[in-house]
């Protein structure tokens, strides 16, 4: 299968996850959909990158709820779960105690750079889209890895990153 078809695939997906969305909203898209355009603004206003991630908006606490808002509005909710059953990829409920802050952004610019235990075919596939790392700004990925990593909850059974060649888990 063609990157460029794998792709394709995955913004249908996306587009379908929206259009039942919407369905469950009454016909028209939540709220959050306006908080994704002020998303932009926020990013847009934000000093230059030289100062600490979290100072232009806050705290840390309100990067990760921005990260949380980078996960819908970047399409990872389409693929990922964070407590329920495994969709396309992986649950990330536990993420945050699986893999380490440096991991999680490798993983998001660099798709081939780990694979989840069990999701080899997947990870064969490069299902997962490798633009990320062009498509947010750096505002966007250090909220994104903010809120991924503030997922902890041992409850949920989310699978080691492996690395592609040994198969073997990375700490």
């Amino acid at each position: 299968m063609s990157r460029r078809t794998v792709e394709a695939v995955f913004l249908a997906l996306v587009a379908v996850s929206i259009i039942f969305l919407a369905l469950d909203f009454g016909g028209a898209l939540p709220p959050m959909t306006t908080q994704v355009v002020e998303t932009r603004v926020i990013h847009a206003a934000a000093p230059s990158s030289s100062q600490p991630a979290t100072s232009s908006i806050g705290t840390s606490a309100d990067l990760v709820a921005q990260g949380k808002k980078v996960f819908v509005s970047a399409g990872c909710s389409g693929c990922h779960n964070i407590s329920g059953a495994t969709t396309v990829g992986p649950v990330l409920g536990n993420v945050g105690n699986v893999a380490s802050a440096q991991m999680i952004r490798k993983k998001i610019v660099d798709p081939a750079a780990y694979m989840a235990k069990g999701f080899e075919t997947e990870h064969k596939s490069h299902i997962m889209p490798s633009t990320y790392g062009k498509q947010l700004s750096k505002r966007e990925l250090d909220a994104l890895v903010a809120y991924l990593t503030s997922l902890k909850d041992p409850a949920v059974n989310t699978p080691p990153f492996l690395d592609p060649k040994t198969k073997k888990p990375v700490k």
